[in-house]
């Protein structure tokens, strides 16, 4: 028997933001402190004490998730101010 091998994850879609009723959307500003965030916290774990494929490791084990698919969201992570973020001052 042989072995499937896990399909790479898909491309999330573009989708449209909607509040629900009587619920207002968190302003810009807001929502790019959390890009930012996310941003150094991802970076500051990778450069932590644990080995990179440690992180992967441990991450896959514990969701289920293959480890190139979480490796590719934790690179994606790293640079998710340089994707959706203006470079400030300008």
């Amino acid at each position: 028997m042989t072995k499937k091998r896990s399909q790479p994850a898909a491309a999330p879609r573009a989708a449209r933001v909607v509040a629900k009723a009587g619920e207002e959307l968190p302003p810009l500003e807001i929502l790019a402190e959390q890009i930012e965030a996310i941003g150094k916290a991802t970076r500051a774990m990778m450069r932590g004490a644990l080995k990179e494929k440690t992180i992967w490791l441990l991450i896959s084990h514990s969701s289920g998730v293959s480890q190139r698919d979480v490796r590719a969201v934790l690179d994606h992570m790293q640079s998710l101010e340089a994707i959706y973020l203006k470079p400030k001052g300008k």
